[in-house]
Order: C-alpha cells, then structure tokens, then sequence
C-alpha cells in the first residue's frame, strides 16, 4: 500500500462524505426551516448529495463515500481489508465536520424556529435520524438493513467486472438516483440513513452544540442507524454474488 496515493483516497472520502451530508442535510433543513416545502424534496437533495460526493471521491478512492458500502466491497473481495480503517474513519469525519458547517449556515433560523436558545426535536432532526411515532426497534432495524441491503446490491451490480464502459461512466448518477428511491420509499420510518457516517457524526455534533436527547430518543434508536445499515451490506455481500453471478475482482494491493 503506498502511503502517499493511500492518503489521497483516504482525503477524497473525507471530502466525498462531507458533500454529500451537507447537501442531503441541507435539503432536509431547507424542508424543516421553511414554511409549506414539502418534504419529499430530502430524497432529492440526498440523491444529489450521493452524486456530487461520488464524482468528487470516485477517480482517487472508489467513491464509497459509507462505510457501509466499503466494508461490503471488502467483504466480495473488491477492496482491500487493510484499507478499510482508514476509509471508514475519513467517512464518519466528514459526516461530523458538515454538522458545524451546516450549523453556521442556518443558525439564526434555527433560533427563531426555537423560539430561544433551547435546541429540541423541532430541528434536531435536520442532522440526524429520529424514527416516526409509532415506530419500534425492530421495524426501525429492519428498515436501516434493507434499504442498506438495497443500495449495496445496486453498487455491487455496478461495480461487476462485466458491466461496460457506459454504465461505469454513469455510477454517479445511478447510486444517487438509487438512493432517492430508497428514501421516497422508506424514509417516513426512521429517515432512511443506510450511511452510518450521515447520521453518527453529525449526531454527535448535535449534542456537541446542545440538542436534547439526541442519543436517547426513541428508545435509544441511536444505534440502528450506526449497527442496521452494517448488516445488510455484509448481508448483500454474502448473498448477491451467488444469486445473480457476481464475479467479484482481486483486490489491488496498493
């Protein structure tokens, strides 16, 4: 593995999850924040987000951009385990430093929707994932584990040895168009976060600045979104390949 070429793909998932959190955050604050948007517009602006932050990462790292999707292409073979620490530590960082940047943007707003300088559930959810009333534990697992499951079957098919030049060139696009469908499908449950990095860094910035309950709300729901979306990538890892005939590749040894 050569340190200074490792560095830089370590640096582009930094950079690659930062855009992508800010601009899926920032839909989502767009949404709360004002008046009578509709909220279906935070699949759109996460969607964007994936895109943006894959073309950014995907020429120097792969552009897995979650560590979910990293340990999933560690699991077929399509990347190198000695390289996932450094990749999922660059992923949650640049989750929590969009937590700041998106703050500083739109903390006045924040403080009028407030009402003071109290930081409660009416805006917490801008940063991170709360689960919908009426939502337990195991229906908030099983959602973070199938739309996690889901997204990894679709980057796994794309990254098939097999598939053409055009589709390579569209992987962008396909992953963020993909991951729109999945929050319009899903979201309404716990929000859909399938990227521990999306929700565990800016979460812990929220307490950082002084939300309430961030970590125990909804019954301690805080891990299902940093343990689920784990689950079903190791889950589509192990089970893709054998059901459509995925021919995973060496991993390279830089």
């Amino acid at each position: 593995m050569k340190s200074t070429h490792y560095w830089r793909e370590v640096v582009a998932e930094f950079w690659g999850t930062l855009f992508l959190v800010l601009l899926g955050n920032g839909s989502v604050a767009s949404a709360k924040l004002s008046q009578g948007a509709d909220e279906g517009w935070f699949a759109v602006g996460y969607g964007i987000g994936v895109t943006v932050g894959v073309l950014i990462a995907l020429n120097t790292s792969g552009g897995h951009i979650n560590p979910a999707v990293t340990v999933a292409l560690a699991v077929t073979g399509k990347f190198p385990w000695k390289k996932v620490p450094g990749f999922v530590l660059a992923q949650f960082l640049g989750g929590f430093v969009s937590g700041p940047l998106l703050y500083m943007t739109c903390h006045g707003i924040i403080e009028k929707v407030e009402e003071g300088s109290d930081r409660t559930e009416r805006t917490r959810g801008i940063f991170a994932t709360y689960p919908a009333d009426g939502v337990g534990i195991w229906e908030g697992f099983a959602d973070q584990v199938i739309g996690t499951f889901i997204l990894c079957s679709t980057i796994l098919a794309l990254a098939d040895s097999k598939k053409g030049p055009f589709v390579k060139g569209m992987l962008p696009f396909l992953v963020g168009l993909t991951v729109t469908g999945i929050i319009l499908s899903f979201g309404f449950v716990a929000g859909a976060g399938i990227n521990p990095a999306r929700d565990f860094g800016p979460r812990v910035f929220t307490a950082i600045v002084g939300y309430e309950d961030v970590f125990s709300a909804g019954d301690y729901f805080f891990w299902i979104p940093l343990v689920g979306p784990f689950v079903g990538a190791i889950a589509a890892a192990l089970l893709f390949p054998s059901c459509f005939g995925f021919e995973p590749s060496t991993a390279d040894s830089d």
